[in-house]
């Protein structure tokens, strides 16, 4: 079927599945083009009944496992499809007072000397960045994109390490964009991100009455989606650092990566700081939000957190999180 509402709502749940305005009695010819090309292939493949059994075999074998993957992939791009609405109609829709935050972590970067030996090469232990891409409206029907660069000093790539670059990006925006009062997140489904305390720690951020700041949404992208903007920004700011090496500098810790983004005007757009997390510090949540991996948009409300399993297919569950979470979480440094 064409319909993304029908396909997508889980049968299983009332809360995870929606009603289409259209009946759905329609075949559509192209949707049926690949059971329609399974079909042919096993019809033909058991008209050779001359076949060796054990060829037979290891053939249906191979069709079975073909035909899986290929279902598989197809789901996938009907997902990736619609779950890309929740970005192209936020942007489509952003107002002066909202921005977009797509968040992704960097490949690590390896510590690189001006001239090295190769035997330095193996062995190096690499630095963890973090990437928050900011894109809010600008003048006319622009939109301005800004970048936030969390260089890891100390800990992990957790979610302990994510919720204090959340309060962080929180407080440089309010500082840089005053006018803006409304964030919308959106990052791929990494367990770092795709994970109860983050989401619990959220909502207790849109409670503290000291953040005029509040996230609304929160929307995970499909697998290897939905972050192109992150890894443009990443690419840059890699560009940047390797031109800094070739003059005649070193770039093995995370205070040489802002003197190296830094350098040359820096840049643009892009605000670097380095981060020590201690991970001591982490806390255990209480909250619980059953089959959480299934669930890929959450709207925050005030009293409590609407989730849905596809872009806009619910019927307005809400869940109540623990509230007793600290805001801030102990345990951060930052260091422009």
């Amino acid at each position: 079927m064409h319909c993304t509402v029908h396909s997508l709502s889980d049968a299983s749940s009332v809360n995870f599945r929606a009603n289409c305005n259209h009946e759905d009695t329609d075949g559509y010819n192209n949707c049926c083009l690949v059971n329609n090309f399974f079909n042919q292939i096993e019809t033909t493949f058991k008209s050779l009944a001359s076949l060796p059994t054990d060829v037979v075999d290891e053939f249906d074998h191979d069709i079975n496992r073909a035909k899986d993957q290929i279902l598989s992939w197809k789901a996938h791009c009907f997902r990736t499809v619609h779950q890309d609405r929740a970005k192209t109609e936020v942007l489509r829709n952003l107002q002066d007072n909202q921005e977009l935050v797509l968040m992704d972590w960097a490949m690590k970067l390896l510590p690189i000397k001006h001239r090295e030996a190769q035997s330095y090469f193996f062995g190096k232990k690499g630095i963890s960045w973090h990437i928050s891409s900011l894109i809010m409206s600008g003048d006319s029907s622009d939109l301005n994109v800004y970048t936030f660069v969390h260089i890891l000093e100390l800990g992990n790539q957790g979610w302990f390490s994510v919720a204090h670059i959340i309060t962080d990006l929180l407080l440089q925006i309010s500082i840089i964009k005053p006018t803006i009062s409304e964030l919308i997140l959106k990052s791929d489904n990494a367990g770092c991100y795709h994970w109860v305390p983050l989401i619990s720690y959220i909502h207790n951020l849109n409670l503290h009455e000291d953040m005029d700041l509040k996230i609304s949404q929160y929307n995970f992208s499909e697998a290897q989606s939905g972050k192109g903007i992150c890894d443009a920004k990443t690419a840059h700011c890699k560009m940047h650092i390797l031109r800094y090496t070739g003059e005649d500098h070193d770039v093995l810790t995370p205070e040489d990566m802002i003197a190296a983004l830094n350098s040359n005007g820096g840049v643009k757009g892009v605000f670097a700081s380095v981060i020590a997390v201690d991970q001591k510090n982490e806390i255990k949540i209480k909250a619980e939000i059953p089959n959480i991996s299934s669930v890929n948009n959450f709207e925050f409300q005030a009293n409590g957190m609407v989730a849905r399993h596809a872009y806009e297919i619910e019927r307005d569950q809400c869940y109540q999180l623990d509230k007793t979470l600290p805001v801030p979480l102990k345990g951060f440094n930052v260091y422009t």
